[in-house]
């Protein structure tokens, strides 16, 4: 099995989404701990760590760049991950049949292949009752990445993952942060409202499967010498907003040529009020929903202008999810 990186790169669309790789780590981290706990009852809470350090870009130190790390508890990169790591359009989650983990075709690593120079990955796993740890160092000048991209050896170390990736490409630079703040954007305050709003539907769909999940972030600023804590957040449970309404609906389905059945299935319409003060967003969201995960935005089908999509309400921002 060979990932051929610039065939990849062509073939997979840049996400137009500034904190897509973010979003994709997270989202990579929740599955591995959905695995991992479906294989192990003794494993009941979430725990996820990003580490955010900007770097000087540049000799003079006017511009600042990212190194991102992600490090989870989950299920870890034995061998059939690693497989389908290095395959491009891999269902090896699609198989697994777990709730709260929907299809996958593993672009989430494109998009980090597309916006970093850098990738690297150490990870222990745990394997016929022994661990081993399993590390990856990508560099931009590499063509593939194989099963034997990986090197492997035995550990004593916890089961965790840890992926980093470092420097914005030059093109991403150029195109999506010139000329922006950058520690802004990602601040870890930032952060934290980005995950909580774009995560917000797995978080309430799979809360007890998740425990008392912890995701904290971190902050750093490594600029002339200096080593500094900025910041840190943490998400939990009781930062995730109540409700307004839940529904459930029963629908009728109908046959290939359109014709309505005697057959029906249930949709359930969960209905979420945001303070504009507490979580800036960009716009009220109405989607479909699968396996906990938002699959298609559909907001435009019902405000039809832009003016009553990207403004709040009476001082909230509404979210409703369609969920089948």
């Amino acid at each position: 099995m060979v990932l051929d990186i610039r065939g990849s790169l062509k073939n997979t669309k840049l996400s137009q989404n500034i904190y897509v790789f973010v979003e994709e780590l997270l989202a990579n981290a929740i599955d591995s701990f959905l695995i991992r706990s479906h294989e192990n009852t003794l494993v009941s809470d979430l725990d996820v760590r990003f580490t955010i350090r900007f770097i000087e870009r540049d000799l003079v130190g006017d511009e600042l760049d990212l190194i991102l790390s992600c490090t989870d508890n989950g299920f870890g990169f034995g061998d059939q991950q690693t497989k389908a790591f290095v395959t491009k359009d891999t269902s090896y989650k699609d198989d697994l049949k777990i709730e709260g983990i929907g299809q996958c075709k593993g672009l989430g690593r494109i998009q980090f292949l597309h916006h970093f120079e850098e990738m690297s990955i150490e990870s222990v796993f745990e394997k016929e009752g022994e661990r081993h740890r399993r590390t990856l160092s990508h560099g931009n000048d590499a063509k593939e990445i194989s099963i034997d991209s990986f090197e492997t050896d035995n550990s004593s170390s916890p089961v965790y993952t840890t992926i980093s990736l470092k420097r914005l490409r030059d093109d991403i630079y150029n195109k999506r942060f010139n000329n922006r703040d950058l520690e802004e954007i990602f601040s870890a305050k930032s952060l934290k409202r980005h995950i909580i709003v774009s995560t917000l539907q797995r978080f309430v769909s799979l809360k007890e499967k998740l425990g008392d999940f912890t995701i904290g972030i971190a902050t750093q600023k490594e600029v002339h010498y200096r080593d500094d804590l900025e910041a840190v957040e943490k998400i939990t449970k009781e930062d995730l907003p109540d409700h307004e309404a839940i529904k459930s609906v029963k629908v009728l389905l109908r046959d290939r040529q359109g014709n309505k059945t005697d057959k029906e299935t249930e949709f359930r319409i969960t209905q979420f009020k945001l303070d504009e003060k507490e979580f800036s967003l960009s716009k009220n969201i109405i989607s479909l929903c699968a396996q906990s995960s938002i699959v298609q935005d559909i907001t435009k089908r019902y405000l039809k202008t832009g003016a009553i999509e990207n403004n709040p309400v009476s001082g909230y921002y509404h979210l409703i999810f369609i969920e089948s």
